[in-house]
């Protein structure tokens, strides 16, 4: 038979450390984002991007201008329907006062010419009943960023 041999160890007198794991900036940073922010702010930016290859057809259809300025306007009237919405939503009260009209005027200005022309690019230039529904669509992308664009910064 064979024989085992079982030695005893002492139990540890002092305590073990135990290392704390230190959180790094990025995580920090990733702990502090609504996930919620990051889809509705992906669908914003995938609506903008269609928006602006639909808006820059329909400028060229349009004013037969060379495809680089149209994406030059297209670029512009999108980010300043964004940008003035965020403006006005994270400005102070008082400054909302005096420039909440204006800037009201001035969204849906761009809002009516962003979706005239996303309508004209859908439609490929034919703005005619037989093409409603590439109308409809083309009217329903500058809204869909604009009221996203509004969510987005509600979203805490």
């Amino acid at each position: 038979m064979s024989e085992t041999n079982i030695v005893k160890l002492d139990k540890p007198t002092a305590k073990v450390r135990r290392r704390t794991r230190v959180a790094s900036k990025v995580t920090k940073v990733a702990k502090k984002i609504n996930p919620a922010k990051v889809y509705v702010g992906s669908v914003v930016l995938s609506l903008l991007a269609l928006s602006l290859t639909h808006l820059s057809d329909g400028l060229v259809a349009l004013t037969h201008c060379p495809i680089w300025e149209a994406y030059a306007f297209a670029i512009g009237v999108d980010a300043a329907l964004v940008s003035v919405e965020i403006a006005l939503i994270s400005s102070s009260t008082e400054a909302k006062r005096e420039i909440g009209k204006v800037a009201h005027v001035f969204m849906l200005l761009t809002l009516g010419l962003s979706a005239w022309l996303n309508a004209l690019g859908f439609a490929e230039g034919h703005l005619d009943p037989d093409h409603a529904s590439q109308i409809a669509l083309g009217c329903y992308v500058p809204v869909a960023v604009w009221i996203m664009s509004y969510i987005v910064s509600k979203l805490r």
